[in-house]
């Protein structure tokens, strides 16, 4: 089944393409292979100035075509990017991972970290359940 919801398309390049979604509040990403650091940089403040415009707490993560990460970007991810999403309210993740090992391999750290660090991570590997993840998660009654 195939989920449409309205979109804003917030970056539209041949390495990345951002959306919002304005009706559920998910800031949405898809990577390519072509991503570079810089890139990277670019389409994560975006994302995160989404978080802080709208008061998004979701978000998906399309890395299905995505390579593995610079050791100098994992360290910007963990200690700047990161501490500044929470800081906006991000609280779930779903991650649709890599279709190469050793991409998903790269992502394992990140995973623990955002978990460790109080966000609620998903894994998948196709974008409709990510997506339906996300819908339901903060309808559903807390667990006690």
């Amino acid at each position: 089944m195939r989920i449409i919801i309205a979109t804003l398309t917030i970056i539209n390049k041949p390495y990345a393409q951002l959306f919002y979604h304005e009706e559920t509040g998910i800031v949405h990403h898809h990577l390519t292979a072509e991503l570079n650091s810089a890139n990277l940089k670019e389409v994560f403040f975006a994302g995160n100035e989404l978080l802080r415009k709208h008061h998004a707490t979701k978000w998906l993560s399309d890395n299905r075509f995505m390579q593995a990460h610079a050791e100098e970007d994992a360290d910007w991810i963990g200690n700047q990017w990161l501490p500044q999403a929470i800081e906006f309210g991000w609280k779930y993740w779903a991650l649709v991972v890599p279709q190469t090992w050793h991409a998903r391999n790269n992502l394992v750290d990140y995973v623990n970290l955002f978990h460790d660090m109080g966000v609620r991570v998903m894994v998948f590997t196709e974008v409709d359940p990510a997506m339906a993840w996300l819908l339901k998660i903060d309808k559903q009654p807390a667990k006690r």
